[in-house]
């Protein structure tokens, strides 16, 4: 049985956390004239073409930012988005709460009666997608062997993709994560209600169905200076080609052998104790 869905995309680039031991207050997080450049440069070379480079068009991209962004910024990210080949929206929320409470309100005044599931798919502002990434999720909901329509939730997981070192040199890895962020939700949609990939953690999905896509790579996770992952785990590989289908031109990527001779060797210590450890 084919369902009647809508995909929307969400990218959360400057959004404030909040405080969980305090009443979810909002933490007032700075995000500095540093900060920001930096994160738009990625969000320029890495996430953006590797949405507009999408094969299918059929979603919806959701980019969130601090209600507080300056104007220079808000002006930024419209000239960024300008020529978006789907439909797109930037938002400005006040922290975390909001953010949610934003998004399923923005899906409810966006379905109608005929839509029965929705699909959302978490998507970091410094990361990017395989050009056949929104097309492969959406095949699940009209594969009756592996989509249930009585399921009210399942969790799609793409299973394995690439880390991309930016600084302060470049290192590229293949890797497969069981519990990555690159997961996606396709729920039914209530009258008044709706959930978002975005009330779980990624790592703890509690009792949903998980499927999981593991026929080919279909993320790219960068690690740089300012964001939480700061080293990669995965096997390297200096064939830049691999990378070629997410968007963005790799030509400029450039991998020592010095680097991938180290990478590997890592990488080689690291299945060796885990082996052992078991």
């Amino acid at each position: 049985m084919i369902i009647n869905f809508k995909h929307f995309l969400i990218t959360r680039f400057s959004v404030k956390p909040v405080d969980f031991d305090n009443n979810l207050e909002v933490i007032d997080k700075e995000y500095t004239d540093e900060w920001m450049n930096k994160r738009i440069d990625l969000f320029q070379k890495y996430c953006l073409p590797s949405v507009f480079n999408q094969d299918c068009k059929n979603f919806h991209w959701l980019i969130y930012l601090d209600r507080d962004t300056e104007n220079k910024y808000r002006n930024k990210f419209n000239q960024l988005l300008e020529k978006c080949p789907v439909p797109c929206e930037i938002r400005y929320v006040h922290g975390g709460v909001l953010f949610l409470e934003d998004v399923e309100n923005f899906i409810l005044d966006n379905t109608n009666a005929e839509n029965t599931h929705v699909i959302t798919t978490g998507l970091d502002s410094d990361d990017a997608l395989h050009k056949r990434a929104i097309l492969r999720l959406q095949s699940y909901t009209s594969d009756p062997n592996e989509f249930v329509v009585s399921d009210r939730k399942i969790a799609l997981n793409l299973l394995k993709g690439y880390q991309l070192k930016v600084v302060p040199y470049n290192e590229l890895v293949w890797t497969k994560v069981p519990s990555n962020p690159f997961i996606s939700l396709v729920s039914k949609i209530d009258t008044n209600n709706v959930d978002i990939v975005y009330n779980y953690f990624h790592n703890d999905l509690g009792d949903i169905k998980v499927i999981d896509i593991n026929d080919d790579f279909y993320w790219l996770q960068t690690v740089h200076d300012t964001n939480i992952l700061n080293c990669i785990v995965g096997w390297p590989t200096s064939d830049i080609k691999r990378i070629s289908e997410f968007g963005f031109n790799p030509n400029n990527i450039q991998i020592s052998k010095k680097t991938l001779l180290v990478g590997f060797f890592n990488r080689l210590k690291h299945s060796i104790f885990r082996r052992i450890s078991q």
